[in-house]
C-alpha cells in the first residue's frame, strides 16, 4: 500500500517535470523563430540601405549600425 502510494506519487512527479520540459522546450522554438525573424527584419533594412552583400555581413559580425 505505502510503496503504490510512493510509486503514484513519484509517477506525479515526473509527469509534472516531463509537462516542465515540454512548456520550456516549446518556449525556445518560439524564441529562436522570434530571433530569427528580426534577424530578416534586420536584413531586409539593412538591403533597402545597403547592398545585399554589404548588409549580410554588418548581420553577420553583429556590427549593425541600426543597433
Amino acid at each position: 500500500m505505502l510503496v503504490d502510494l510512493r510509486l503514484a506519487r513519484r509517477t506525479r512527479q515526473l509527469e509534472h517535470q516531463q509537462q516542465i520540459i515540454e512548456a520550456q522546450k516549446a518556449e525556445s522554438e518560439l524564441q529562436k523563430l522570434e530571433a530569427e525573424r528580426r534577424g530578416q527584419q534586420l536584413l531586409s533594412a539593412l538591403s533597402s540601405a545597403l547592398t545585399r552583400p554589404v548588409a549580410e555581413e554588418y548581420q553577420q559580425s553583429g556590427n549593425s549600425p541600426l543597433r
